[in-house]
């Protein structure tokens, strides 16, 4: 993956770290010619273009020429969030008038580009999240936890996040009717909470 980084702020930084101040027409034309040049070398690879919070609009504009999604980073944003609880965040994000933080921004955008999502597994200690290609079928999925879990697969117990957030157990859902019981045949998907059964 390219991954076209694009500091604004009216400043940029060159190939050699030389920093230069520059209006927004300058910053315009450098984006672009960065991103053409991206795609001209990429030949086929993706592209992952990031800008400052400052100036994002102009980025963006020309980013949309391109088909790419703009990821936006504020790094002073990102470093006074760093030591925040998940609800302080929440919290400083909707105080700042920033929807998504950027750093979220660029993990989402390259999981798109990657063609890669996340399931879930859980026990009695812990919760863990899984990052496998999508389109995936169980048995795949389940062999990212152990191979024996692939080798073995008999079938998965699976809802989705939400559902089983909302429920807090296998054994409310199952009384809910609102678990699904799948063969190898089923693709998981972005956001599953998976209970694999296997025999080995």
């Amino acid at each position: 993956m390219d991954i076209i980084l694009h500091f604004l702020d009216h400043e940029i930084l060159d190939l050699y770290g030389v920093t230069s101040r520059y209006d927004s027409e300058t910053i315009r034309l450098e984006c672009r010619r960065a991103l053409r040049f991206g795609y001209l070398i990429s030949q086929g690879r993706l592209l992952l273009p990031i800008s400052s919070y400052f100036e994002s609009d102009v980025a963006r504009e020309v980013v949309a020429e391109q088909g790419a999604d703009l990821s936006v980073l504020c790094a002073s944003l990102e470093e006074d969030m760093a030591g925040l609880t998940d609800a302080e965040r929440l919290e400083y994000l909707e105080l700042s008038g920033v929807a998504e933080s950027g750093l979220d921004q660029v993990m989402r955008q390259g999981y798109v580009l990657l063609g890669l999502i996340s399931y879930f597994s859980f026990n009695k200690e812990e919760v863990r999240a899984w990052t496998i290609r999508k389109g995936w079928t169980a048995p795949q999925a389940a062999g990212v936890i152990h191979t024996d879990f692939e080798r073995g697969f008999i079938r998965a117990e699976v809802c989705p996040y939400a559902t089983f957030i909302a429920h807090g157990n296998w054994a409310a859902l199952r009384a809910e009717g609102l678990s699904r019981v799948e063969g190898r045949d089923y693709v998981v998907q972005d956001g599953d909470v998976v209970h694999f059964r296997f025999n080995v």
